[in-house]
């Protein structure tokens, strides 16, 4: 039911802007990232056999709710189809400094040996989505033996997007 819910808010936003090009975009607000992910998983998981394993504690941010839920459903589908219908993926959630920390790892062949899925929306998108909100994306192999993907944002309350973008946003987070 959530990724219906999800998916009409998509199809909403897609419609308002293509009916004005100048409609602005949707207010940020004070979400708790570990329900989204909840809410991701439950939705993949009526369409993959994959394995997951969820260690989560409740982090908050301050982005736009779409967003995120875009930015997450993206990583974590990926991770699905390169583990496949008998590997195992692995989502933690938690923080790392100041940064809220969604770390999504799998046991498949690893970066750019996984099919392509048609509603992946490239973690190009997925950057930019990120960098809306002075989030980063960072990628590397996971202890599992695939891909490891880290997404990063600013913890609430801990300051405004503003105070925790540019050079440093990395520091204190061991990335």
């Amino acid at each position: 039911m959530h990724e219906l819910r999800w998916l009409g808010k998509l199809l909403q936003a897609y419609e308002d802007l293509q009916a004005d090009p100048t409609t602005p975009l949707s207010p940020t607000e004070r979400l708790r990232v570990d329900d989204v992910v909840q809410e991701v998983i439950a939705g993949l998981r009526l369409t993959h056999s994959t394995a997951v394993t969820i260690e989560a504690s409740e982090v908050w941010t301050t982005a736009n709710r779409l967003d995120v839920w875009r930015v997450l459903r993206n990583v974590i589908e990926n991770a699905f189809r390169a583990a496949g219908p008998s590997g195992h993926v692995r989502v933690r959630v938690g923080t790392a400094g100041e940064a809220v920390m969604v770390q999504v790892d799998e046991d498949g062949p690893g970066f750019g040996a996984a099919p392509a899925g048609l509603a992946s929306l490239g973690l190009t998108i997925v950057r930019d989505l990120l960098d809306l909100h002075c989030g980063r994306l960072v990628m590397a192999t996971s202890d599992m033996g695939g891909g490891s993907v880290h997404v990063l944002m600013p913890a609430a309350p801990f300051g405004i997007a503003d105070t925790w973008c540019g050079e440093d946003a990395r520091a204190g987070t061991g990335l």
